[in-house]
């Protein structure tokens, strides 16, 4: 798929680093967007990575993410969440 994008640079996956996260951070401005992965298990919460981007990314992101989980929800299982974080993070508890 990102083969044909044009200006687009093959990578070696192997040469990445590899995070795992289990907390996450969302923070937006007018002129772009981050977002701050973290490790809340032990005392406290770890960030381990930081990416950043412009808010067109962003939206791309949203849009990608929300396909692959709709997609995921409808050929694997749904993915549940607690109603209690739903609640306090102000979210849907299905994809749209």
């Amino acid at each position: 798929m990102t083969e044909n994008i044009p200006g687009w640079a093959p990578f070696d996956p192997e040469k990445l680093p590899d995070f795992y996260a289990d907390a996450i951070n969302l923070e937006g401005g007018i002129y772009g967007w981050s977002i701050l992965f973290g490790l809340a298990s032990g005392p406290g919460t770890r960030a381990v990575a930081r990416v950043r981007m412009s808010p067109q990314l962003m939206k791309v992101l949203y849009l990608l993410v929300q396909k692959q989980l709709r997609e995921y929800e409808q050929k694997i299982s749904p993915i549940q969440i607690p109603q209690q974080l739903a609640d306090q993070l102000g979210l849907p508890t299905t994809v749209v």
